[in-house]
């Protein structure tokens, strides 16, 4: 991808910092810890409060805190195109302009000077003035959060589209992703297709690079898997990789899932082959037994793992599709749209009769967005492409196996029928 300008890239600092302290502000007032969290939404606001700066083209003096002047500004630009959002702006001046020095370092150490009584930081800031400050963090981030889409999802430029590439850091000793689970489709296929899709207007609809997993952040508004149920991982113990798949999709992004269960396996790129299957719940089953004289030997042990375990299930609420006797693997399966559906995606399917469902997410999942639907005699109605909802953004997965260039592209086109959803959403482009 092409390098950021220093605008840009200090404004996608700011809105990760954003999204980074309003979590540990969350986290630390679940816990009862009430000036810590003060700290952290009053380092999102200021944060956010910079970051709408910089995306509004908004000029500031290099200050620790924003002035009155500078704030009356941007809720004046705001105001342009939500007149309503200008008055909330202005109604949180007081509560903005109260976080002073002082203030940060009375929330730090409390108050412990000569000849003045010693005072803890958890006897000043209790849970009432911790919830107001945090309930102002979570509006401003909101409030960015829509500005940013706008900006991500704009109509008068390409919208940036990531392509993990199986690499982390892209060193040399790394040991780059190479297995395709479920699918045969290379990079190359992902990118070649959204590259070539034109706008109305005949400009490119989408700017697309291969990038590593280290690059993934709020700078891409979609970012694709194409090793299906495998993803690249630093560390199988620390799972860095996921974790900032996770907070992408928190954050606003769009992550996309080529085909079966993602997140199932991990390649750590340190060590290469094998993939590591990742469930925090497991159980060894005996697959061979031998009886002699009453004595029962167990000759070899099986390994299960169960779907209630893996981070697909855990953390993304996701029920899908089994193997059963009458419901093995790719299942060959008729699929169709609905008219909501086809209203806001478009008419994904043509001619196509049947497709491979694999791991399908099935209606008990909460929080899905279907794009294509399939009746399965086992499961009843299901989703082999859905889109979760997950924090401010989305998952797409492809509960399918992808072994044929129908199904390649059925996937393509309904990830980018999601995409001009999307952008839909967002007026202000």
């Amino acid at each position: 991808m092409a390098d950021k300008r220093p605008k840009e890239e200090l404004s996608l600092w700011y809105l990760s910092r954003t999204y980074d302290q309003l979590r540990e502000a969350e986290r630390h007032s679940a816990v009862f810890k009430y000036p810590e969290s003060v700290i952290c939404s009053y380092e999102s606001i200021e944060f956010s409060l910079k970051a709408l700066c910089k995306i509004l083209g908004i000029e500031y003096k290099p200050e620790h805190f924003l002035n009155a002047e500078t704030l009356a500004k941007l809720a004046e630009n705001i105001g342009q195109k939500q007149p309503d959002k200008k008055a909330e702006l202005l109604g949180m001046l007081p509560i903005i302009l109260s976080y002073t020095e002082e203030q940060r370092n009375i929330c730090r150490y409390g108050i412990d000077k000569p000849g003045v009584p010693t005072i803890s930081p958890n006897r000043i800031f209790r849970k009432d003035h911790s919830k107001a400050v945090l309930d102002n963090a979570k509006w401003l981030c909101d409030l960015l959060h829509d500005v940013d889409m706008n900006n991500r999802w704009s109509k008068t430029q390409p919208v940036r589209f990531g392509i993990l590439n199986g690499y982390v850091q892209g060193s040399s000793d790394e040991k780059p992703c190479t297995e395709y689970v479920w699918t045969t489709s290379k990079a190359n296929f992902w990118k070649d297709f959204f590259a070539s899709i034109k706008t109305v207007e005949g400009g490119q609809k989408y700017a697309v690079g291969e990038i590593n997993g280290c690059e993934i952040s709020n700078e891409f508004a979609v970012i694709l898997n194409p090793f299906g149920e495998v993803y690249s991982e630093y560390s199988l113990k620390d799972k860095q990789v996921y974790s900032m798949i996770k907070a992408y999709i928190e954050d606003g992004g769009v992550f996309v899932n080529t085909a079966g269960f993602p997140f199932f396996y991990a390649w750590d790129v340190h060590i290469g082959p094998p993939k590591q299957p990742i469930s925090e719940e497991r159980m060894l089953l005996p697959k061979d037994i031998e009886i002699s004289g009453g004595t029962v030997t167990v000759k070899n042990l099986q390994l299960l793992l169960q779907f209630t375990g893996t981070l697909f299930y855990r953390e993304f609420g996701a029920v899908t599709t089994y193997d059963v006797e009458s419901h093995n693997g790719a299942m060959p399966e008729k699929i169709y749209q609905k008219a909501d559906d086809k209203r806001q995606f478009g008419d994904l399917i043509g001619d196509i009769n049947e497709i491979g469902e694999f791991r399908a997410v099935r209606e008990e999942t909460k929080n899905y967005v279907p794009l294509i639907r399939a009746s399965c005699g086992k499961f009843g109605e299901v989703y082999p492409i859905a889109a979760l909802s997950h924090g401010r953004g989305y998952l797409i997965v492809g509960g399918m196996g992808m072994a044929s260039e129908t199904e390649f592209q059925l996937f393509a086109k309904a990830v980018d029928g999601f995409c001009s959803w999307m952008s839909s959403r967002y007026p202000y482009s």
